[in-house]
């Protein structure tokens, strides 16, 4: 359940200790100005937790595991998340409808699951990745969900009738990362040599491809007005790209090891990266500045920013999920 961090601290008996070692760890790491009810610890998986999402109105949210396992967490009320199991993997992937109707999450067998929690608990199968799913995401309707894999093709499923629409093979490495701009024209996609390529979703079409990145990329994220994408790669840095030309348009350096995640504010002007190292920093979209940094306890794995873009969403590999306030200076 969602506790206040000074809840986990003053009730720590019966508490499993890697628990409570990472509340410790991370009280110590508050930054200067934070206090306890601006990170918020949430327990639930067993496992490290590789994928985080928001629903449209920030009261619901969604977090995937290598456990097997997703949670849906009510994040206004104090009451026990709803697991959904039906992975037989880790999972590694993970997308929501603005409303949270449907879910999409892909795992480390190729396993591809659709769910709609507000009819089912079970899962409806898509079939067709002969290798780990590394990326999903939904068009703006949920109508269409689209998958990429180390199988090294990029799949369209029609999730009305739960089929297969499209399925083109787009690199002879990996591909590592998928994201949709906000028109629903333009997919980008990344791979595990670091290379973006720009694909046109009604034909499947390569626009053109951007290299700059010198190991795997691990997310892609558009500004909300559709003209930037940026990329967060192993190779520890993060780019913002122009979609209209592909031009590199700003590269921020900051983090000491891989970035595993990085998505824009919702407003455009900042955008958020969290590195392996467990390194969360917010950027000034345009002239690079680091705006506030943290760093949590673990490893960084996932992040998501909600709509409002007042609180992040934070995945790591203590097992923990960490809810994050940010000050009105980060924003």
């Amino acid at each position: 359940m969602v506790m206040p961090l000074w809840l986990e601290l003053g009730g720590h008996r019966g508490m499993p200790m890697n628990r409570f070692i990472a509340v410790l760890a991370l009280a110590a790491s508050l930054p200067l100005g934070a206090n306890a009810q601006s990170i918020v610890p949430i327990w639930g998986h067993d496992g490290v937790v590789s994928a985080v999402a928001w629903t449209c109105n920030g009261r619901q949210a969604v977090s995937a595991s290598h456990d097997q396992t997703l949670l849906l967490w009510n994040m206004v009320e104090d009451t026990p998340p709803t697991r959904l199991r039906g992975h037989g993997a880790a999972i590694l992937a993970l997308a929501v409808t603005l409303r949270g109707e449907r879910i999409l999450s892909g795992d480390a067998e190729g396993g591809l699951h659709l769910w709609q929690p507000q009819q089912s608990d079970e899962p409806i199968r898509l079939a067709g990745h002969t290798d780990a799913v590394t990326a999903v995401c939904l068009d703006a309707s949920g109508r269409y969900g689209f998958s990429v894999g180390k199988d090294r093709t990029l799949r369209v499923w029609d999730l009305d009738h739960a089929r297969l629409c499209d399925r083109w093979q787009l690199s002879t490495t990996p591909l590592t990362a998928v994201a949709i701009d906000p028109s629903d024209r333009l997919l980008a996609v990344g791979t595990q040599s670091g290379e973006i390529r720009w694909i046109e979703r009604s034909t499947g079409q390569m626009i053109r491809q951007c290299s700059g990145h010198a190991e795997a990329i691990q997310q892609l994220a558009f500004s909300p007005d559709g003209r930037f994408l940026v990329s967060a790669s192993e190779d520890s840095s993060i780019r913002m790209w122009e979609v209209a030309t592909g031009r590199l348009r700003q590269t921020f350096l900051g983090h000491a090891d891989a970035v595993r995640a990085v998505g824009f504010l919702p407003d455009g002007s900042g955008c958020v990266s969290l590195g392996l190292s467990g390194q969360l920093l917010v950027w000034d979209a345009f002239d690079g500045q680091i705006r506030f940094r943290h760093r949590f306890p673990g490893h960084g794995y996932s992040l998501a920013i909600a709509p409002q873009g007042r609180t992040l969403l934070i995945g790591t590999g203590s097992t923990a999920c960490f809810r994050l306030q940010l000050p009105r200076s980060a924003r």
